[in-house]
């Protein structure tokens, strides 16, 4: 057998016509079955017990019908007892051991039940005590905005006397206390965890930080190997136009670029230069401000200039001859 189910009672609102009620948690004997009516003890003659294969559930029927709105609960009680016996090197009883495992499982519901009971519906505000009867000797009451535990020997009716009760409990500040409580671990929870966050913001800021001190000590290396090579530049260049000053005033002539401007006629493609060039790449030709392009728009010989295609009337050519052949030098 196993223990499928999660409960230990079911509870009932009585039709008025209904004498058979069902239950569907497992149970060992019929007579752990027990039947309580307006949280009344119904005595085992007042119902009879079925029970499904296994035990695995069963139905009440009640001799007597309940009028309507009775709260039937069936509950199951079983006996706080082990009775599995292994006797020594004897073959494993794997029925019984398992069987004992059931009832321990059962125990384990009832007792959870009974707590939650306790706590749900334990309390009562009459002045008398009512004992919860499916749990006699645990019941919970108010007596003038306390609570106090009842003594087993106190029978149900009888006036509470404060004096005559065992336990005094204020459970509403217990459960104020507990409440606290749990809000303050809760509380010291996210500080402990927004003091890790801050720490943790902290590292990172002052790893952010000693990165931009090395990106700025790495700028500042950088500006300083730009600002020597800026020096050495300018010095070079001042160095260049030094030894430019010096060759120009030793004899080179300031015309060696030879410059020449036409103005063309209707299909004119041939044009004479003032001066032979040096080369066909030492000449940039314009025409109407385009730059021309060596042998796809031009060819070029000597002082001969021939377009490719004849140009139109008033189209304005200009040639920059960098004519190197016209250097001297003394």
């Amino acid at each position: 057998m196993t223990v499928s189910t999660n409960e230990s009672f079911v509870v009932y609102v009585a039709s008025g016509s209904q004498d058979e009620f069902t239950f569907d948690f497992v149970f060992n004997e019929t007579s752990d079955i027990k039947v309580y009516l307006d949280g009344s003890f119904l005595q085992e003659t007042g119902f009879s017990v079925t029970a499904n294969q296994d035990n695995q559930g069963g139905t009440v029927k009640l001799v007597v019908t309940p009028v309507a709105d009775t709260n039937v609960r069936i509950v199951r009680e079983t006996p706080y007892t082990q009775e599995m016996d292994y006797p020594p090197y004897g073959p494993f009883p794997a029925e019984s051991h398992e069987g004992a495992l059931d009832k321990l499982t059962m125990l384990v519901q009832q007792a959870r039940d009974g707590i939650e009971e306790i706590l749900a519906t334990g309390f009562v505000n009459t002045g008398e005590w009512e004992p919860n009867t499916a749990y006699k000797t645990m019941n919970v009451t108010i007596y003038g905005g306390d609570y106090y535990t009842a003594k087993e020997n106190f029978v149900s009716g009888q006036t509470f006397d404060p004096t005559n009760w065992n336990l005094v409990l204020d459970f509403s500040s217990v459960y104020d206390l507990a409440a606290q409580a749990a809000q303050s671990e809760a509380n010291a929870r996210e500080s402990e965890l927004n003091a890790k966050e801050s720490e943790t913001n902290a590292a990172v800021s002052e790893q952010n930080a000693a990165q931009s001190e090395a990106s700025s000590a790495v700028s500042e290396n950088n500006a300083a190997n730009c600002s020597a090579a800026a020096l050495g530049y300018a010095d070079r260049a001042e160095a260049a136009a030094d030894e430019a000053e010096n060759t120009v005033s030793s004899g080179i002539r300031t015309d060696a670029i030879a410059q020449d401007y036409f103005t063309a006629t209707d299909g004119q493609t041939t044009f004479t230069l003032s001066e032979p060039v040096a080369a066909d790449n030492a000449v940039a030709i314009w025409m109407n401000s385009r730059k021309l392009r060596l042998t796809e728009d031009y060819t070029i010989s000597g002082q001969n200039l021939v377009l490719n295609a004849g140009a139109a009337a008033g189209d304005e050519i200009d040639v920059m001859n960098f004519n190197l052949s016209i250097l001297v030098v003394p």
